[in-house]
């Protein structure tokens, strides 16, 4: 598929799918949030403040008003898109944030250590007669390249890899947690039968 292809024309079909795929999660996360949202049975007031505001941009104070005390149910076909849309957004945008800087934090740290490695060997390149400081700088700038490259591939393989929970499985989960403890604990102590208390002399 891809041998008769150019580099700058794969490049921009891969692009190209990297965006629609983009549109298409957030489309994912806005029918999830909304579902969250109605399944709580409160008002529209009770959004957050950024996605309010832009949910209500467009409309009148009279219109805003009406619309604040409504709840998912009662919103009209229009509503629910917009409202859907607006919150797949904010949502995807929030995890486009986090997916960037839990990566950096992780290989930035790596990328440290690597770095005063470089610094306490370095001195060993005197002995094939080269000038330690030109090779901590060259290999440096060599590590600072691939540290770019692992960011930009990290990133992008866990964006695409968030999957969106259905609304209720916490609730479910934790409704059944309690439930299955006192089962937990009673195999622990089943297996592990306490020891014998030694006698103090």
């Amino acid at each position: 598929m891809i041998q008769d292809l150019s580099s700058q024309a794969l490049t921009a079909e891969i692009l190209e799918h990297l965006q629609g795929t983009l549109q298409k999660l957030e489309t994912v996360w806005g029918k999830v949030e909304f579902e969250r949202f109605r399944i709580a049975n409160v008002p529209v007031s009770q959004i957050e403040a950024l996605t309010l505001d832009r949910f209500t941009a467009e409309l009148t104070e009279e219109e805003t008003a009406a619309l604040l005390v409504k709840t998912g149910d009662q919103l009209s076909a229009d509503e629910r898109q917009k409202l859907s849309e607006i919150m797949g957004r904010r949502t995807q945008n929030e995890i486009n944030r986090h997916t960037l800087v839990s990566v950096i934090s992780d290989l930035w740290v790596d990328h440290l250590t690597k770095m005063e490695s470089l610094r306490v060997s370095i001195g060993l390149e005197a002995f094939a007669q080269r000038d330690p400081l030109v090779q901590y700088k060259g290999k440096g700038s060599e590590m600072f390249k691939e540290l770019l490259s692992e960011i930009r591939i990290g990133v992008i393989s866990r964006i695409f890899r968030y999957q969106p929970r259905r609304p209720g499985a916490q609730a479910q989960d934790q409704r059944t947690a309690p439930a299955e403890a006192p089962r937990q604990t009673a195999a622990l102590t089943a297996s592990n039968p306490q020891k014998k208390k030694r006698k103090r002399h």
